[in-house]
C-alpha cells in the first residue's frame, strides 16, 4: 500500500509506504505512513522529515485511511500542490463507504486535503494514480466492485478533483477458477506507461 518514484530532478528514488501497527484489540491493524529514499533503489534510508526526528508522513486526518499513492506533479503551476496524494478512506468508519480522496503538498511530507473530498465514491483500496503526458490528464486505476467481486476500474481527470465515470478494464471471466476460492480476486493493479504501451502489474 504505497509507491516508489524516481525523482529526475533530485536524482534519487523516493518511497512512501504504509506502517501497520496492531490495534487496541490486538487483531485489527491501524496504519501510518513513512518515507524513505535511495540512490540505487536497493539500499534505503529513512530521513528525519519531522521535528520529532521521525520519517512519518503527515496525511490528512480522516477515518480509515488505508492506502496511498504519492507522485511529483511536474505540470502543476502551484508549488504548494507539487506533490499529489491519492488515498482511500472510510468517511463513516466502515467499509460500506470506502471512497477515494486527494490531497496536496509542497514537499511530499505534509499533505492537506482537498475541500471537495471524497472525489470518487465507492472505490476500494490499492489505488494507483499518475499524470499521463500522452493524454494530458490524471489517470487512476482503482479496485472496484461489490463484495467478493474485486475488479479493476479506470478513471481520469483534468483537474485532479473531478473524475470521469469509472470504466472496468480488467475483470474475471468464465475461464477463471471460481470453485477453489469462491471468486477471482483482482486485488489491485499498478500501471506503468512504457515505450508507448501501458504495463499492468496485477495483485
Amino acid at each position: 500500500n504505497g509507491n516508489v518514484m524516481y525523482d529526475e530532478q533530485e536524482k534519487i528514488f523516493k518511497m512512501w509506504y504504509v506502517i501497520w501497527l496492531p490495534g487496541e484489540d490486538g487483531v485489527n491493524n491501524v496504519g501510518g505512513f513513512g518515507y524513505a529514499v535511495s540512490k540505487d533503489g536497493v539500499n534505503w534510508s529513512k530521513p528525519a522529515i519531522n521535528d520529532d526526528g521521525t520519517s512519518a508522513v503527515m496525511v490528512p486526518k480522516a477515518k480509515g485511511v488505508v492506502a496511498i499513492t504519492v507522485f511529483k506533479d511536474l505540470v502543476e503551476t502551484d508549488p504548494q500542490r507539487r506533490y499529489k496524494l491519492f488515498y482511500a478512506e472510510k468517511p463513516d468508519g466502515t467499509d460500506r463507504t470506502l471512497s477515494t480522496s486527494v490531497g496536496y503538498s509542497p514537499d511530499g511530507f505534509r499533505f492537506t486535503a482537498e475541500a471537495e473530498n471524497p472525489v470518487i465514491t465507492y472505490s476500494d483500496r490499492q489505488t494507483n494514480c499518475y499524470w499521463d503526458p500522452a493524454r494530458k490528464r490524471y489517470v487512476a486505476y482503482l479496485r472496484f466492485g461489490p463484495p467478493n467481486q474485486r475488479i479493476i476500474s479506470r478513471t481520469e481527470s483534468e483537474d485532479f478533483v473531478h473524475w470521469s465515470p469509472k470504466v472496468t478494464v480488467l475483470n474475471y471471466t468464465k475461464m477463471d477458477d471460481t470453485k477453489t476460492y469462491g471468486w477471482t480476486d483482482l486485488y489491485g493493479m499498478r500501471i506503468m506507461p512504457y515505450d508507448g504501451v501501458y504495463i499492468g502489474f496485477v495483485t
